[in-house]
């Protein structure tokens, strides 16, 4: 997350006051090091197979199961 963090933050404009762009690029940063860092939990999670992860993604394919067939118990 440091590594994508820095890499986003190095094209910030230096401007005195805080502009839209900077504005732009700290959301960018939030979202892109969000991404990075729960990708990489994940990966680390489901690689020492821990139980939580193999339950979450069960219950995220079921609830997407349902909501293709139309939402029906």
């Amino acid at each position: 997350m440091l590594g994508v963090y820095v890499w986003v933050l190095s094209s910030q404009l230096s401007a005195p006051t805080i502009g839209w762009q900077a504005r732009a690029v700290l959301l960018l940063t939030v979202v892109a090091s969000s991404a990075v860092g729960t990708s990489v939990f994940l990966a680390a999670a489901w690689a020492m197979r821990v139980r939580e992860v193999s339950d979450v993604l069960s219950l995220m394919r079921r609830a997407s199961g349902r909501l293709r067939r139309g939402g029906s118990s």
